[in-house]
């Protein structure tokens, strides 16, 4: 069945961006496991991450390679037989890429909050109470701003926010 063979495809790419994960990633990087909302997302350990993805997507493919080669399917499209496997493990795949990338990104974050924390320690400029993870940013690029509430175009400050209801919708209007 072609949905399979495209499915084992998708299973490979996956099992390839985990092994390369493994490689260039450090190892206390925590990867992300969605559950279908940020708020449903666990940070796993690397090693565990790593293997959890292809994993999901081994058990995805049997389940429904099964199914869709299975006589509950004979009735069904028979572009949906076909497409059904890879278009999930499309998903499966591009939700581990994106848990790839957030794993790099904060473990490059991190990596540039230590380098300015050893460089502030090597100068003397370690600030009180900041710990390893302050990084002190200028607001202004160092040109003092007045406190007036004006803007630099010289226009009055716009508050947004609009007196009433707020965002009650448009039958509280």
């Amino acid at each position: 069945m072609a949905s399979l063979a495209v499915g084992g495809v998708f299973l490979l790419a996956m099992i390839a961006a985990s092994v390369r994960a493994a490689v260039t990633l450090p190892a206390n990087a925590r990867i992300a496991l969605h559950f279908g909302s940020v708020e449903r997302c666990y940070l796993a350990p690397k090693r565990a991450g790593l293997i959890i993805w292809p994993a999901a997507g081994a058990v995805v493919l049997g389940a429904l390679g099964a199914i869709a080669a299975s006589r509950l399917a004979a009735d069904w499209v028979p572009g949906l037989r076909d497409v059904l496997v890879p278009a999930v493990l499309c998903v499966l795949a591009a939700f581990q890429a994106g848990a790839l990338v957030m794993a790099k990104r904060a473990a490059g974050a991190a990596r540039a909050a230590a380098a300015a924390a050893a460089e502030a320690a090597v100068n003397g400029d370690a600030a009180e109470g900041g710990g390893p993870y302050h990084v002190e940013v200028p607001l202004t690029g160092g040109v003092e701003v007045p406190l007036t509430g004006t803007a630099r175009t010289g226009r009055p400050h716009e508050d947004r926010q609009q007196p009433g209801q707020g965002d009650a919708g448009p039958a509280a209007r």
